[in-house]
């Protein structure tokens, strides 16, 4: 029953980090979008 919380924490941190990589990735395609010349 001790490991249930760190589970939770640790699953709760790859969501941030999956919501954190799929935003950037979506403003990256975006920027792209509205951009096409390369920097």
């Amino acid at each position: 029953m001790t490991l249930a919380p760190r589970m939770v924490g640790a699953l709760e941190g790859a969501w941030d980090m999956f919501n954190l990589s799929s935003l950037h990735s979506l403003t990256y395609l975006l920027r792209t979008f509205t951009q096409p010349q390369p920097a």
